[in-house]
């Protein structure tokens, strides 16, 4: 396996409604770590346009193969982006630019392996009419390969459609010429919002080795405690790439338990006069808990508090999964408990959001086989900035049944602990992992994503 494939295989996916230009705000790091188009937010559409974007850039189809692939994915989807990727023009434009970055990185390996003999890279223009003046004015320039300035405008590869190229060209001639020039880099930021830094496919310590999937996730970790990404979520495993999720050696148990308190469930349920059957989905349950039983809206029953276990081990989450996710190479645990008084995981986060599965606990059995023990299940890992530190969240989707499975990463207790496991449409996955710059940028975004959910209603 060549560099690009090496390094296509350690890429994680990004959904995200931003645009080429907003992304520009989060920084220069995605495109060389992760698979994105911006505005396509369908993970199962990323997906599916990654392979054959994967394919064309590393040779194995040609641009009329991939292109008719692209037309096929997105022809008929509902989603307006994808339809418009279904178009030739833009196609295209996806196409040469993965295949672009692509090179970029294999390039630079090679500029890294050689910088010992040859240090330095002249920057060539092409010298017609066709050239941007931000790219003609950096014609004949010198850099040194350790130059970041050269890292984020690699000639060739850090703008749409660029056709310059680099030299590579000895100490004694680089002298010769006038030595390396220095510029400041905001000066020469691509007008169009995109950003490529080769160098950050690779590993610090040894530039010449690609960072595979678990250095990528821990890289974006580290952007997200320095706050240079307030939140985003990282797909680390697709449906395609198919190999167990978790062992579920608990879920009986887990099961056993929760139809012990069925009853109580059952009455509190009556109580508020929601059926999850014939009135599904978190709003109407809220609704009607409020006007019929307020008092058991957020707190839970206390006869379910006294009898439920105070801990169940459900299962372990699998080596290969737990290692893709950037948690290690073991399995790690991931149990059921009572929760916090914050609701923010456990019996009590999964009480105030989905009561249905305390009803219905043969459905939440059916939840978790569909998440957690399904080797198709997609896995994400979304890294948030907290005041302590980065909050870690791990999820599993299946987009055949819509079923979600949530747990964080207790950091103290190196376990997993389940938040919820319910049944909801892909936009909720994908408001959840959406990238975020900061809070403002955040709020406007929520205010677009509900004020289109009203619209469609």
């Amino acid at each position: 396996m060549n560099t690009i494939e090496n390094w296509q295989k350690s890429r994680v996916n990004l959904v995200t409604r931003k645009s080429t230009a907003e992304l520009k705000e989060i920084g220069e790091e995605l495109n060389s770590r992760a698979f994105l188009i911006a505005k396509l937010t369908q993970a199962n559409l990323i997906d599916d346009f990654r392979f054959v974007a994967d394919d064309y850039a590393a040779g194995k189809i040609t641009m009329t193969e991939a292109q008719e692939r692209f037309k096929e994915i997105g022809g008929n989807s509902p989603d307006e982006i994808a339809r418009n990727l279904a178009a030739r023009s833009r196609a295209t434009a996806v196409l040469n630019t993965q295949r672009q970055i692509a090179r970029g990185v294999g390039e630079w390996q090679v500029w890294m392996e050689t910088k010992d003999d040859l240090p330095y890279v002249i920057y060539h223009a092409n010298k017609d009419g066709f050239v941007r003046p931000s790219h003609a004015a950096l014609d004949g320039k010198i850099f040194s390969k350790d130059d970041p300035f050269l890292q984020t405008h690699m000639p060739g590869k850090w703008d749409y459609n660029c056709r310059c190229w680099g030299e590579q060209i000895t100490a004694k001639r680089a002298e010769k010429l006038g030595g390396a020039q220095k510029f400041r880099k905001a000066e020469y930021d691509a007008e169009s919002g995109f950003m490529f830094n080769p160098a950050n496919a690779f590993r610090e310590n040894d530039v010449t080795q690609l960072k595979d999937r678990p250095e990528v996730v821990r890289s974006m970790e580290q952007s997200v405690r320095a706050g240079k990404i307030r939140k985003i979520g990282l797909i680390v495993e697709s449906p395609k790439q198919a190999h167990p999720r978790a062992a579920l050696n608990g879920l009986g148990r887990m099961t056993d338990a929760m139809r012990k308190i069925q009853p109580v469930a059952e009455e509190s349920v009556d109580k508020a006069q929601w059926d999850p059957k014939r009135q599904p989905g978190y709003e109407r349950q809220d609704k009607k808990f409020k006007e019929n039983n307020p008092e058991e809206r957020t707190k839970i029953p206390k006869k379910i508090q006294d009898d439920f276990p105070a801990e169940i081990e459900v299962g372990k989450i699998s080596a290969q999964t737990c290692s893709d996710a950037g948690f290690g190479s073991d399995p790690i645990p991931v149990t059921l408990e009572f929760g916090d008084q914050k609701a923010s995981y456990g019996l009590t986060h999964n009480w105030q959001h989905h009561k249905e599965v305390f009803a219905d606990p043969a459905e939440g059995e059916r939840i978790l086989q569909a998440t957690l023990g399904n080797p198709k299940a997609q896995t994400t890992v979304t890294l948030e900035k907290t005041e302590d530190g980065v909050r870690k969240i791990i999820t599993f989707f299946d987009p055949k049944t819509k079923s979600y499975c949530v747990a964080r990463y207790d950091e103290k207790t190196k376990k997993f602990q389940l938040m919820s496991w319910h049944r909801s449409p892909a936009s909720y996955g994908e408001n959840q992992w959406e990238i975020s710059g900061g809070r403002v940028l955040d709020r406007e975004r929520q205010k677009e994503y509900w004020k289109e959910r009203h619209e469609k209603k």
